[in-house]
Parts: C-alpha cells; structure tokens; sequence
C-alpha cells in the first residue's frame, strides 16, 4: 500500500532500495538519535530490508520531487508494540535524514500513517517516544498531538545497541481527529 500527500509517499520497502537504505542508515548520528546500529553496508541494508523493512506497516519516506528516499516510518500493531500497546492500538517510528529535517517531512509522514491506521484500521490510540535529550523528536511527534505519557529507564528494544530512557508520548484517535 502507498500513502501520499503532495510533497512525499511512503511505500513499502523494495530490494532494490538496498543503495537507499545505506545512505540514510550509515551515520553516526543515525545510530546516536534512533539506537540503531549503523550501516556498514549495502549488503547489510540488503539484510535490514529482508529482515526488518519488509514488515507490514515500515515505509519508505520518498520525495515527490526527486524520488529520493529521505527516510522511514513504521508502525507496529499489538502485540509487536515495544511500548506494550493493546491489540486496538499501535507504535510509530521514524527517521528522517539531517538535512530534511526541518521541512517538515516527518510531521507529514506521520500523519499519513496516522489517519491511515486511525481511519482505515480501526486503531484507538498510538505509542511513540524519544530518548531523553533528543527534543526535535518530542517536537514533531508534539506538532502531530502526541502528549508525554511516562518515561521508561534502562529499556532495551531489540535491535537496538544498549538501554536507553525513553520519554513515551501517546495519542488518542478523538485527540488527533478533533485537533
């Protein structure tokens, strides 16, 4: 399924974005703000879009303009929520590549995934976080009406390097709808 508004689309992830994937995954800043390793190459990318990328619900962030892949956002529904969430409700990701950061792009990726599992799914309610001193993070998911719930010390996510603290934002279907 792709989802678009008039500046991205999010589709899902293909082998042959494996070059794509690299390039947005191999810095140390992306390790440092999402706790993933870093790429090392792009047969380790390749790897990622097999194994982690082509679950359902992860997109690629692609710009209309250009077809370039600035990043990813993914929801996880249930029982694979890392944040606990009930079977009605979700969690969000996303990464965003440096330089894009501040246009927007993922204020509108999010809302893309939002109103399509608000709307489309049924989803009641939707988890995210950030890691404590990562604000640009709290301020996106803020502009899309996430409000802080509670902070989680020491959680260890799979995938990830090393226990982090994780300030935990949710939003509720009635919040996002009637903002």
């Amino acid at each position: 399924m792709q989802l678009e508004n008039n500046r991205i689309y999010l589709r899902p992830w293909k082998k042959t974005d494996a070059k794509s994937l690299y390039e947005i995954t191999k810095s140390d800043l992306y390790e440092k703000s999402t706790g993933f390793a870093k790429s090392n190459s792009v047969e380790d990318s390749l790897n990622e879009i097999r194994n982690i990328y082509s679950a359902d619900g992860c997109y690629a962030i692609v710009l209309k303009s250009n077809l370039k892949i600035i990043g990813f956002i993914n929801m996880r529904i249930g029982a694979l929520s890392v944040y606990g969430a009930a079977l009605n409700e979700a969690d969000l990701d996303y990464w965003v590549v440096p330089e894009y950061w501040y246009d927007s792009y993922a204020v509108d990726a999010i809302r893309l995934v939002l109103d399509h599992y608000f709307n489309d799914l049924g989803i009641r309610g939707v988890w995210s976080g950030y890691f404590v001193g990562n604000d640009d993070y709290f301020i996106c998911q803020r502009e899309c009406g996430f409000r802080y719930h509670h902070t989680e010390y020491d959680k260890l996510i799979i995938g990830r390097k090393e226990p982090k603290t994780i300030n935990v934002t949710y939003l509720l279907k009635e919040d996002y709808l009637n903002k």
